[in-house]
């Protein structure tokens, strides 16, 4: 629940650097967002960028850049404990906690894109129209199977034992009442009625691919796009990844 801190990439500071930059309260602590494009009440479509574990808000700009070129409004933000973000510790929760605050804060929105547990975090609120009330389409990027398998990754990354990996789940059930296994990406999502695109790297070596081709047949909406050797995260600075994203919410209908 202690995500490491990430420098700035020098390729993200330009584009950071014209940011319009707000704090919001979430819990008493400072939430970071950033908008980039027209005003709210001035643009068709306004997309909300939500990071993975371990990163922050300007690891977007390849696709803010995209955004701001079709006169669109792009809005991130530092999941709690990330960035400039307040707390020293995050999870799932608080993921989904920031999610709220800045649809609550800066939406309506037409669109989302997310990746690893920010994906995670829009799955579980796209099955609930009232926390997602203007939602048009969706974007998960490197969507994680459920916290039961990230669980069993660090403790690999960790070389834990068996004994330790069965305590550590015990650990997980007592505090929060389910087992890690139970908070999935799935059943939220399989609810929506969101159109939503999943993106994935046949070569991740953090999520299976796997996931994301079973996941994908059992979307109401659901879409599938494949990349090859950009691992978890190479995607976001990927052209041809950050066009096919935005190519499909080109396709949303107009705005009532």
């Amino acid at each position: 629940m202690k995500p490491t801190h990430r420098e700035l990439d020098a390729v993200d500071a330009p584009l950071l650097a014209v940011a319009r930059r707000r704090c919001i309260d979430l819990d008493g602590k400072p939430l970071q967002l950033y908008e980039w494009g027209p005003q709210a009440a001035l643009t068709p479509c306004s997309v909300l960028l939500l990071h993975g574990w371990g990163s922050h808000a300007p690891r977007w700009s390849a696709f803010v850049q995209g955004i701001v070129d079709r006169g669109w409004r792009a809005v991130a933000v530092d999941a709690p404990a990330h960035g400039r973000s307040g707390g020293r510790r995050s999870s799932l929760w608080q993921f989904r906690s920031a999610l709220d605050a800045v649809i609550g804060a800066a939406g309506p929105f037409d669109a989302a894109i997310a990746h690893s547990l920010g994906a995670m975090a829009l799955a579980s609120r796209l099955g609930d129209p009232a926390a997602t009330p203007a939602l048009r389409a969706a974007v998960l990027v490197s969507l994680p199977p459920d916290l039961g398998y990230l669980l069993d990754s660090f403790l690999q990354l960790l070389q834990a034992d068996a004994p330790l990996r069965a305590r550590v789940h015990a650990l997980f059930t007592q505090r929060f009442g389910r087992a890690a296994s139970t908070f999935d990406s799935l059943g939220p999502a399989s609810r929506s009625t969101v159109p939503t695109l999943l993106i994935h790297d046949r070569d991740d070596a953090i999520t299976p691919v796997a996931h994301a081709e079973r996941v994908a047949p059992l979307l109401p909406h659901g879409a599938l796009y494949l990349t090859q050797g950009l691992g978890h995260s190479g995607m976001l600075r990927d052209p041809a990844t950050v066009g096919a994203a935005l190519g499909f919410l080109d396709g949303l209908t107009p705005r009532p």
